[in-house]
């Protein structure tokens, strides 16, 4: 770590600290104090755009990055005293809201459903029953507002703009004594010239988003119980989930790239353009890419693990191209390599585990040692 960061991320920290405690930005001081909105996101921390590192330590939150132009890195919650910058500049969740079960629209844009972040006292169970006639949470049917706002809507309807019982906007915002009554929020707004890179450990049960990475490397670490959607990465990447998290990637064009998932956990990549892709699935985990090219592949699956790969179903054009690929499958877990062009393929079975290569293989090898447990099914002839 440079001096300079250092320095940058002690001036984040003392701005952090100095935020939480006063409750006003040291700009604002002497300004006259408005009443605060506790649902409101406000800034807690600014980063300059020559930050080497920016490092993410998310327990449970709505997580939201995104990037436009600007000139600094900004970094929005609505519960202060919920994060802080710790030694090593981590920008961490030290504390989670607590929030029992119910529905809650944050201020990241996102309707929640569902059992919250903490248990009902007593040892009493938490509820949600969602009819065409209504809401209810806890034994207790949630009010609607008198007014129709949707005119055209029957029934229980969910959309962007909330969620409607014949057309009545249902009131959501009811507080509950003894709890928090709104989820953490963090939102990160990143330049988009900001070339350094992204490490961000994500847990929890709240759904989280990111718009694209495209400076230096980013490394996700995901051991979470929910989804973290990513829509474009364009730099080197590491992607890890474990227990039952989900990892969503719409584009991905990298130099190089690897993706891991254990336990649960699952991976899915619509569009993969990775010169140098290493995929790596155990346990009982998933990992699947719709279409994708790469000139060096290597895949390995373990336990009963499942790696799918190109499974585009478009007959016109293979919906994965590799140069070379190593597909290595170990106790019961199975690859699929379907409609697949590939010039170069080997492969090796242990124990129980299964491949099935399907497409145009130039040249097939069954690596020494292998049980045998491989099914090809070449295609003589294709359109590409």
């Amino acid at each position: 770590m440079t001096k300079k960061l250092k320095q940058n991320l002690a001036l984040a920290a003392t701005l952090l600290i100095f935020c939480t405690l006063s409750g006003s930005h040291p700009a604002e001081a002497k300004k006259p104090q408005k009443k605060a909105d506790s649902n409101a996101l406000e800034v807690a921390l600014k980063l300059p755009l020559d930050t080497g590192a920016l490092s993410l330590d998310i327990q449970n939150a709505d997580f939201l990055l995104r990037h436009e132009d600007r000139a600094d890195i900004e970094i929005r919650v609505n519960n202060r005293q919920n994060w802080q910058v710790d030694d090593n500049g981590v920008v961490k969740q030290s504390k989670v809201a607590q929030c029992p079960c119910g529905i809650y629209i944050t201020q990241n844009g996102s309707t929640y459903v569902g059992m919250g972040t903490a248990a009902l006292p007593d040892g009493k169970k938490s509820s949600i029953s969602m009819t065409t006639t209504g809401i209810t949470v806890n034994g207790r049917k949630l009010p609607t507002e008198k007014k129709v706002t949707r005119k055209d809507a029957h029934g229980l309807e969910m959309n962007t703009e909330g969620i409607f019982v014949d057309g009545r906007r249902v009131i959501t915002n009811l507080k509950q004594k003894g709890f928090d009554n709104q989820l953490d929020n963090i939102q990160v707004v990143v330049p988009n010239n900001f070339k350094g890179s992204l490490n961000l450990t994500w847990n929890g049960t709240i759904n989280a988003r990111m718009d694209g990475w495209s400076g230096e490397k980013l490394t996700v670490v995901a051991n979470g119980n929910s989804a973290l959607s990513i829509n474009d990465i364009r730099s080197p990447y590491e992607l890890i989930t474990n227990k039952t998290g989900k990892i969503n990637v719409n584009n991905m064009d990298s130099e190089k790239g690897s993706v891991e998932a254990s336990n649960e956990g699952k991976i899915e990549i619509q569009n993969s353009n990775c010169t140098q892709f290493d995929i790596r699935a155990n346990d009982n985990a998933e990992i699947t890419i719709t279409q994708g090219k790469s000139t060096n592949c290597t895949t390995t699956a373990k336990g009963t693990a499942k790696v799918n790969l190109g499974t585009n179903s478009d007959d016109t054009k293979f919906a994965f191209n590799a140069s070379n690929v190593e597909l290595k499958s170990a106790g019961d877990a199975y690859i699929n390599m379907s409609n697949s062009s590939v010039s170069d393929c080997k492969v090796t079975t242990s124990d129980k585990g299964k491949i099935r290569a399907h497409g145009v293989i130039a040249h097939l090898e069954e690596k020494e040692g292998s049980c045998g447990n491989v099914v090809v099914e070449m295609k003589t002839s294709s359109s590409n």
